[in-house]
């Protein structure tokens, strides 16, 4: 048993090992692809919620105008699911040490046949958590219709919001820790059929989210610790209704949070491909490069 600890410990120093070195050499890379990858998300997503939203604004009266939305809200998964496996597979081939450029943030559009299927089948799931939830507390408020009123002492007048986005958020997390080896799996086995590689890659995955979890944590603490305090000090004086000096300190603060947490967003999103590099790869504890 405690040779077993031990061999599990050392693993996941190399892996931290290996991290970091990546991370140091090819920051600059990693950074900016994330960037942009988060300026296309955004632009994608205004795009499609933008009118989703004027159309919901107006009413679903008919039939039309709600498939619509729902048409517009699918649309808007299925491309941010696209562009989130451009990037997986880009800090993949970073890991790898192979070429990269901003191009390969349009990977999987110009591989189109092979990546759409394995977006798409993230997007039906992801949909249906959405109508889950709506049916669970359609139900639920069917059989209790004060069920919000219960905790708006707690929560406020915002409790309903507050309630169904936590269902939401905790669903989806778990929706997507699913699909975390998803592209990378789809990027290494072409040949296989397209639900061959999504239960494969979900087996990939079982019973590793502590594992994996962590390890994402660790290798974003210097960082993640840091955003932490700053965005706390920033909440603290944004409540002081101070001079103009205040707000200068407290938007530094907010700056500070910003830049240490888009880091360890960023090495948060690089743990994903080392860890699977290191479950894919037989010989990666073996060599001594990646260990030291």
């Amino acid at each position: 048993k405690e040779n077993k600890n031990n061999e599990k410990q050392s693993q996941f120093t190399c892996r931290l090992k290996f991290l970091s070195g990546i991370a140091e050499r090819n920051s600059s890379k990693i950074i900016f692809s994330l960037f942009f990858l988060t300026v296309i998300q955004s632009i994608v997503s205004m795009i499609f919620l933008g009118p989703a939203f004027v159309l919901g604004a107006k009413g679903l009266e008919n039939i039309f105008s709600k498939a619509a939305v729902y048409a517009l809200l699918f649309a808007d998964i299925f491309l941010l699911f696209m562009f989130y496996g451009s990037f997986s597979i880009l800090l993949l081939r970073i890991v790898r040490r192979q070429f990269v450029s901003l191009g390969f943030l349009f990977y999987t559009f110009r591989k189109f046949k092979n990546y759409a299927p394995v977006a798409l089948i993230a997007s039906v799931n992801l949909a249906l958590i959405f109508v889950a939830v709506k049916f669970i507390f359609k139900v639920l408020l069917h059989f209790e219709p004060d069920f919000f009123v219960y905790f708006q002492g707690i929560f406020g007048e915002y409790a309903e919001i507050y309630i169904v986005s936590a269902v939401l958020v905790l669903l989806i997390f778990v929706c997507l820790y699913s699909f975390i080896f998803l592209f990378q799996y789809r990027y290494d086995n072409l040949e296989q059929k397209i639900l061959s590689v999504f239960f494969k890659s979900r087996k990939l995955a079982r019973g590793k989210f502590f594992k994996i979890a962590g390890f994402a944590l660790v290798s974003s603490g210097k960082n993640l610790v840091p955003a932490v305090f700053y965005f706390g000090v920033a909440l603290s004086l944004s409540k002081e209704e101070g001079s103009s000096f205040m707000q200068i300190f407290s938007f530094i603060f907010d700056f500070l949070y910003f830049i240490n947490m888009f880091k360890a967003l960023a090495l948060i999103y690089l743990s994903v491909p080392v860890f699977y590099e290191s479950l894919t790869d037989s010989s990666f504890f073996d060599d001594e490069e990646n260990c030291n």
